[in-house]
């Protein structure tokens, strides 16, 4: 290990904060063009190194031992990336499984069923107003006005994992205040399409 490295480990292990900002730049790019293999999202492969490196400072006692630092680094990028794209694919399964549940009803339905549909649409819209404020607001960007979870990340400027994590809680939320899915597709159905 270079003695520089070595120094590095050892300023960072006693909590050195000036040791760990260089550290943080001099590989930021490096470790952002790197995770950009896994994510075509420039702000998606920022927000992952710079979680990664938070954690790694947060963690610091674990660099104990560490042969070399540099590789440290993007192996922890890499476990993020990979970690990321397991998250994303439970968020999708889960997203996809309701939406197929909702679909699957609507499909089911018997004409005969009547329901008052602004007594329909007053619930879902109050079940809706009643998800955090921030869910609520994604949620309706989604469902209400149509938009893409890319172009809902982009005008929030959050990531596009955080937006679908919103939905994907919206939606949860949603089916358990409404309890019944067939209430829920039908109002899904009328306020929504």
């Amino acid at each position: 290990m270079e003695k520089n490295e070595q120094h590095l480990i050892t300023e960072i292990l006693n909590s050195n904060a000036t040791a760990f900002k260089k550290v943080y730049y001099s590989h930021y790019n490096e470790l952002c063009n790197f995770a950009r293999k896994y994510f075509n999202d420039r702000d998606e492969a920022e927000e992952i190194v710079q979680n990664t490196l938070v954690k790694i400072w947060e963690q610091r006692s674990k660099l104990e031992g560490v042969a070399s630092l540099k590789s440290y680094l993007f192996s922890s990028v890499k476990n993020s990336c990979m970690n990321e794209i397991a998250h994303q694919k439970v968020v999708k399964k889960h997203a996809d499984v309701y939406e197929l549940e909702l679909k699957e009803i609507e499909l089911s339905m018997d004409d005969s069923f009547e329901m008052d549909e602004d007594d329909l649409d007053s619930r879902v819209r109050a079940a809706i107003d009643e998800l955090p404020e921030q869910c609520g607001k994604i949620f309706r960007m989604k469902y209400i006005d149509g938009m893409k979870a890319k172009e809902i990340a982009e005008i929030t400027s959050l990531s596009q994992r955080t937006v679908e994590t919103h939905v994907f809680n919206g939606l949860k939320s949603l089916r358990e205040k409404l309890k019944y899915l067939i209430v829920f597709a039908l109002v899904i159905s009328s306020v929504f399409h």
